[in-house]
């Protein structure tokens, strides 16, 4: 700190168990009891003037006793897929692989252009997941995004302008979001020698723009909204599914874009004067999407001969999602109760690849 110079390291470390069933439309059942897990999350921040902030933070996420990502390790597969012991995943040769969660430059000021209205931008790994509301299941804080409509790791950079005092509205602010989650880029050493020129044989880059509003937050009641569009999105094609079914290996193609917009309210403490209430959060959130499919692609599920996923060739869809929530203290245990409920539309379709339950994405939940 005394040199200006230091990172300065927190270490966020969770184990838990999950409890996983699947309920099959052909009446069977799957699942599974003792999913034991590890998350580490080693985050870092660095500040090397009074203006600008480094945040980063290495992520590693595992199975007990198990290496779901990585065939390297020296330890036999045990069955279908990637599934290897790790019993000496440390203590062998492998590669060189650090998981990199975020990593961004935020610069901040208080007086943007003369206008005395605070701002900031940043730039790098985005902190785009566990947003709005989503981070209240983690206990966590929220990070940029609306959690019902977005949670995906992305790389990009914002733009946000505080003008709450300025208009007489605690709390408002706009914020501008531009992002990239896939580059389409030849590969190094190409034998055409045009390394990471555009590939035809690989999918568009898949962009993101979007803003977030937030028409009021003074720290009991907090109302934010966003719209976005999502462009190049990839996804399989029936002769990629059918692939699949036969045991092959499918490549995805680009299917169209995306639009998405929400809406979520908090109120976080009901009562000041009573203690359980104080501590009592109560949400609601609403979120709608439409498809854009390229020519005759399909978004939303697909024809093969093998039976019908969906009969929307072509179409654009709108879709629309609910979810209400709430959090409470148990004062027996020294920790807090949630109870949440989400509805999703036939065509609804979320941009929440990151909202994570063992069993996938909650909030991505048709029906």
């Amino acid at each position: 700190h005394d040199s200006g110079d230091n990172i300065k390291f927190d270490v966020d470390f969770r184990t838990a168990i999950d409890n996983i069933d699947y309920k099959m439309a052909d009446g069977t059942s799957q699942g599974k009891n003792d999913l034991f897990s590890n998350r580490l999350w080693l985050n870092m921040a660095y500040a090397p003037t009074d203006n600008v902030i480094f945040k980063g933070q290495l992520a590693a996420h595992k199975a007990f006793g198990a290496d779901f990502g990585n065939s390297s390790t020296g330890m036999p597969q045990r069955g279908f897929g990637m599934d290897t012991f790790d019993w000496v995943t440390n203590e062998t040769l492998t590669d060189s692989s650090i998981k990199l969660r975020q990593a961004y430059w935020l610069y901040m000021s208080d007086d943007f252009m003369g206008t005395e209205i605070p701002w900031t931008m940043s730039v790098g790994r985005r902190p785009s997941t566990t947003g709005f509301l989503s981070n209240i299941r983690e206990d966590d804080a929220a990070q940029s995004p609306l959690g019902h409509i977005i949670d995906v790791e992305f790389d990009g950079a914002s733009s946000k302008f505080s003008f709450g005092d300025k208009v007489g509205v605690p709390g408002m602010a706009l914020k501008f979001c531009l992002g990239q989650g896939s580059t389409n880029a030849s590969p190094r050493f190409t034998n055409t020698g045009t390394d990471y020129a555009n590939s035809a044989n690989s999918l568009k880059d898949v962009t993101l723009g979007g803003i977030v509003f937030t028409p009021y937050d003074d720290g009991q009641f907090k109302l934010e909204t966003t719209a976005f569009r999502g462009a190049n999105l990839p996804g399989y094609t029936p002769a990629g599914v059918m692939s699949i079914m036969g045991g092959g290996t499918a490549n995805m193609a680009t299917l169209g874009d995306v639009d998405g917009a929400a809406a979520s309210l908090l109120v976080d403490g009901l009562d000041d004067d009573n203690e359980f209430l104080s501590n009592t959060k109560v949400f609601a959130s609403y979120a709608m999407s439409k498809t854009r499919p390229e020519g005759n692609a399909q978004m939303l599920g697909m024809t093969t001969p093998m039976g019908t996923f969906g009969a929307n060739v072509g179409e654009s869809k709108t879709g629309e999602s609910f979810w209400v929530g709430t959090q409470f203290p148990v004062e027996a245990f020294g920790g807090k109760l949630g109870l949440e409920y989400n509805k999703g539309s036939k065509y609804w379709r979320g941009f929440t690849y990151g909202e994570d339950t063992m069993a996938g994405s909650k909030l991505a939940t048709r029906g």
